[in-house]
């Protein structure tokens, strides 16, 4: 994991601006290379290679790379390109590169995992830029005002060389993040500041300075397929073990955010299964009463549970939690949370933090988002919507729930890892009838939950959400200190320590809520 950032265009004295704004996501080394046109940094978080091996920009012959992320498949890809290529190091930062080389953009196609980077063809002047499938990793970019074209992670990077910040007013879709109407959109809460949608390749000139952009991947709705609810049961489980399996990739050490409900304790099973070492579970709640949950199964599992007794103290790092995330939040303050969670990996020794999300949206596991459906549609109709919400809700992953576990464990330099977004969950998930999903009746994730049954106990597979990990608990703590009542309120202020920070110029620290 890193950051990457650069520029296209005059970038004199303007490297050691960028890894200083992108150093929080990548503490244990940085780099730059530039020539006359093309300035490119990363700063790196080590996680699956030492200093020396894996370092960044990575340099061969007339092309340069930075990349932020992880390959999964690199192994097997590494295989494919061995007949016509010897590598030096055993790194996916080469595999990449020598990829690229050999294929072109075509090679992005064959790629499974998180990413974005920037690739630097120095003979045809061309700079690519390319986002993963699903928009687990983020990168940003602008047309400055001065002619420069500039990218980077973090909105931060972009500012920090000259960019000057303008919040959009009236942007009502950034307003109610947690409305179920997240936008599917490029756009940020900054005037003229942009991000690489998901699955996007974005390819610039470096001498005519034209821009162009394709989307090489878009989660699309399948046919649903019609067939007996065993023939996806079968299949479910191998899925969901292979989605942990092939993300234990590295040598740093892996923990995980568990909310004691059945979509993390079923990593939490697989990582003491599969580490060699005792995994950390972290948990945070404010009601003594939800821990009694984590606590057996941390115990059943034996692993070791950290537990964050939240309180009034949280508020404080509202604004540090602002600045990590650039935007208003996703509501009801889900990312004090992580930000919070994350703090606490940090100071366990973790540098890869694991969480159960995107379940909820692959399997129909929002109450609050079907009820709605339910008591406005039957037969026919309903099946379309529910087939509609579940579409929409995957795809808007990546502009909440991915963005705020990336910018959350990143200003902490953790690494996130989300294993149950990836397309052949995504792709499987999507032809599964929904009936076989959700009940009249009020159930959820009924398949997961019958899947699951070949990891955990009954009474963990069928246990109740536990809501007030995501909504009441942590939002309670905000309405009596912030003397509110409704998320729209919280937004606001959100916004204006928003303002204060990018507009105003102020330290986070010094921000009193």
């Amino acid at each position: 994991m890193c950051g990457i950032a650069g520029i296209i265009g005059n970038n004199s004295n303007e490297a050691k601006k960028l890894i200083r704004s992108l150093k929080h996501r990548g503490p244990d080394d940085s780099g730059w290379w530039n020539d006359k046109e093309v300035l490119l940094i990363a700063t790196r978080l080590m996680i699956t290679s030492d200093k020396k091996e894996g370092a960044q920009p990575f340099v061969k012959d007339d092309y340069v790379l930075v990349f932020n992320g992880e390959i999964f498949n690199y192994y097997s890809l590494k295989n494919s390109l061995e007949k016509a290529y010897r590598f030096r190091t055993n790194t996916d930062t080469e595999v990449l590169m020598q990829g690229l080389i050999a294929e072109g953009e075509s090679f992005i196609d064959r790629l499974d995992g998180q990413f974005a980077f920037a690739f630097y063809d120095i003979k045809n002047n061309r700079v690519l830029l390319a986002r993963d499938q699903t928009g687990r990793m983020p990168l940003y970019y602008t047309n400055s005002k001065d002619g420069r074209f500039i990218f980077a992670s973090e909105i931060k990077g972009i500012l920090s060389v000259g960019v000057e910040a303008e919040i959009k007013e009236g942007d009502e879709n950034f307003r109610y993040q947690w409305s179920n109407e997240i936008p599917l959109t490029n756009a940020t809460v900054f005037k003229d500041i942009y991000q690489l949608l998901p699955g996007q390749l974005l390819s610039i000139d470096v001498i005519k300075q034209t821009i162009r952009t394709r989307r090489y991947y878009q989660i699309t709705q399948p046919r649903v397929e019609y067939k007996p609810e065993s023939y996806f049961l079968s299949r479910l489980s191998d899925l969901l073990e292979k989605s942990v399996s092939r993300e234990l990739t590295g040598h740093a050490r892996i923990g995980l955010s568990y909310s004691g409900g059945i979509d993390s304790t079923i990593i939490l099973k697989m990582l003491k299964e599969k580490l060699d070492y005792t995994p950390i579970a972290i948990a945070a709640f404010r009601d003594e009463k939800y821990f009694d949950t984590v606590r057996e199964a941390s115990m059943m599992f034996d692993t070791k549970l950290v537990e964050i007794a939240l309180n009034k103290k949280i508020i404080k790092e509202l604004p540090r939690t602002i600045n990590a995330i650039e935007t208003y939040g996703m509501g009801h303050g889900i990312e004090l949370l992580h930000f919070n969670i994350s703090k606490k990996a940090k100071n366990q020794g973790i540098k890869v933090l694991m969480c159960g999300a995107g379940l909820d949206e692959e399997f129909l596991g929002y109450r609050h988002f079907l009820a709605p459906i339910f008591n406005q549609n039957t037969g026919k109709q309903l099946e379309e919507k529910l087939i509609k919400e579940r579409h929409t809700e995957i795809r808007q992953l990546y502009n909440s729930h991915l963005s705020v576990r990336d910018r959350t464990r990143m200003a902490h330099g953790i690494e996130a890892r989300v294993p149950f977004v990836n397309l052949p969950i995504i792709e499987f998930a999507t032809r599964i009838p929904p009936s076989y999903c959700v009940g009249k009746t009020g159930e959820v994730k009924k398949i997961l939950r019958k899947s699951s049954l070949k990891f955990l106990p009954r009474e963990y597979a069928y246990m109740k959400k536990i809501q007030s990990y995501t909504h009441s608990n942590i939002f309670s703590i905000i309405r009596e200190e912030l003397d509110i009542n409704t998320n729209e309120e919280y937004l606001t202020i959100c916004r204006e320590i928003l303002r204060k920070i990018f507009i105003d110029g102020k330290n986070a620290n010094s921000i009193n809520v």
